[in-house]
């Protein structure tokens, strides 16, 4: 049977590459925002009103969340304040820095460096592997990239001048491959979005002192519309949403296959220079498009990725389920979650994870619960449960299963499994109920170890 059309849209608007293209489209819009804009305002200024916009913005759905997530918060402050330091307040504004005296050219091929920065620095922390189709990849890509920036003609790349903003751009460069590398190690449980305020919040207490030293000098931005419309841009579309959007796509690709996507960077700033600036597209517009999506192509094909998983480890690798034992399973959890999910079946795309939940309408978790905080009457359509049959817990729900089809603790298994991944997408409704279905496993799972003793004693 051929897979409905609306399933199809469905797998492409949910999917992580697609949203590391629209946060690609954001960053390049702000890119250009930062250039016309830089006589207006400096670029701490700059940096401080974006990050500041959007965390009020944040703070409208994320505030009680942000506050019971207070204590795993202080924990996990360093990795947290490390994201900060990098993604929030020093990459962007060098990047904003560099914009006020490099040209379009050099920022461009400086920024299409990142993918090779963060495969090396994957390297060098996580020890992470890239593949040689990865590689040919990333060489692709730049080619196109180099194509674009040269317009066609070697001997431009000769020619190039260098700036300070040319220095500045180059320093921002490690920033964002760090930052991008580091979201591995995110904190688990976390909300996506409860993460992103927390770094919005510590970011903008990091600039604070810096803006504060160059209003004492003297140095304001003025609040025109044009100004107010681009900390408008720059805090709701290049931070908040561009975001949310890369964060999600990198915790489930991994940072080596979602570093060739900044190779768009360059693409999509001459598609908008051609819309706004009434530039004409030429052939070697072409050739650098085709190679940088060529490149994208070979690096993303063969598998989606596996979610990378956050301060833990891997459970023990094992054969995956298969035949009735599977199908048996996955009628059980359908039959014990009924309306709550649409299709339970098995997943390609897991490795270390027992469950996923996939959207079937394109809107990612994030965005359900802004919509849900927005609109008490939104509804969204009940999501399809991937399972792992190779994941350790599967295994043991089939063999329990198969041992007592009516165990009490398989029922309260499978709902817990679901509310799992409810938790992952910060979309969980009733805690409490999680919460005493937690303490009921754990009871089990006691009496179950202070028995073993007792069995194994010698008569």
């Amino acid at each position: 049977m051929k897979p409905h059309r609306g399933s199809r849209l469905g797998a492409v608007l949910r999917s992580p590459y697609l949203f590391m293209t629209l946060a690609m489209l954001c960053w390049s819009g702000n890119w250009l925002v930062g250039r016309a804009m830089h006589a207006e305002v400096t670029a701490i200024g700059l940096t401080f009103w974006r990050w500041t916009g959007a965390l009020a913005v944040l703070l409208t759905f994320t505030g009680r969340p942000l506050w019971r997530a207070r204590r795993l918060i202080l924990r996990k402050w360093r990795i947290i304040t490390a994201l900060s330091f990098l993604g929030v307040a020093l990459f962007n504004t060098l990047i904003y820095q560099a914009l006020n005296t490099t040209t379009a050219i050099n920022a461009a091929l400086f920024n299409s460096t990142i993918p090779i920065i963060i495969v090396l620095i994957s390297w060098l922390i996580f020890r992470e592997g890239v593949t040689r189709r990865q590689l040919i990849g990333i060489a692709l890509s730049l080619l196109g990239v180099v194509a674009l920036v040269s317009k066609g003609e070697a001997a431009r790349l000769l020619s190039l001048s260098f700036t300070p903003g040319d220095l500045w751009a180059i320093a921002a460069l490690p920033a964002w491959s760090l930052y991008t590398v580091l979201l591995k190690r995110r904190p688990a449980g976390l909300e996506p979005m409860v993460l992103l305020t927390a770094m919005a919040a510590l970011g903008a207490v990091m600039l604070a002192p810096f803006y504060g030293w160059e209003l004492a000098r003297g140095s304001r931005m003025a609040f025109t519309l044009a100004t107010v419309l681009t900390v408008v841009y720059v805090a709701l579309f290049a931070s908040v949403i561009a975001f949310a959007l890369w964060n999600s796509a990198v915790s489930q690709v991994g940072a080596n296959r979602a570093g060739v996507f900044v190779h768009l960077h360059p693409v999509f700033t001459t598609v908008l220079a051609i819309a706004f600036l009434g530039e004409v597209l030429r052939a070697y517009h072409w050739v650098g498009i085709v190679l940088i999506f060529a490149g994208i192509c070979l690096t993303t094909l063969g598998g989606a990725g596996a979610p990378v998983e956050q301060d833990q480890p891997a459970p023990a690798a094992g054969e995956a389920l298969g035949g009735e034992v599977l199908d048996g399973l996955l009628s059980f959890i359908k039959q014990t979650l009924g309306d709550q999910v649409s299709d339970v079946k098995t997943s390609k795309r897991l490795v270390d994870s027992p469950a996923v939940l996939v959207s079937t309408d394109g809107i990612p978790g994030n965005l359900q619960k802004m919509m849900k905080l927005l609109n008490s009457d939104f509804q969204s359509t009940p999501k399809v449960l991937e399972v792992n049959p190779a994941h350790a817990l599967i295994r043991d729900m089939a063999n329990l299963r198969a041992e007592d089809p009516l165990h009490p603790a398989l029922k309260e298994l499978a709902e817990q499994l679901f509310d799992n991944c409810l938790l992952v997408e910060g979309l969980i409704e009733h805690p409490e109920r999680m919460v005493a279905r937690i303490q009921s496993l754990m009871g089990r799972a006691a009496s179950l170890q202070a028995a073993q003793p007792a069995s194994g004693k010698k008569p």
